[in-house]
């Protein structure tokens, strides 16, 4: 399996590093968020179980969208 790498921000280049909030109605919530406080770009993101319950395969699969996602810039970005 191949790793899953993040590129650098958009903004400003800091290396972005990926936080896990909260496992809430079997949805895995948490941002990628760049590194740099002066910056804080952040992408939220919210990983779905594909059948009843979220499993390993679901986590895996999520954060290789997820670092898609980032890497493409794809999804509505906010800075704080």
């Amino acid at each position: 399996m191949n790793g899953i790498e993040l590129k650098p921000c958009p903004c400003c280049g800091t290396e972005p590093y990926t936080h896990f909030t909260v496992l809430k109605n079997d949805e895995l919530h948490g941002f990628v968020s760049c590194n740099n406080p002066k910056c804080a770009l952040k992408m939220s993101f919210a990983i779905k179980p594909s059948s009843i319950l979220l499993n390993f395969n679901d986590v895996i699969n999520g954060l290789h969208d997820i670092a898609d996602r980032w890497n493409r810039r794809a999804n509505r970005m906010s800075s704080i």
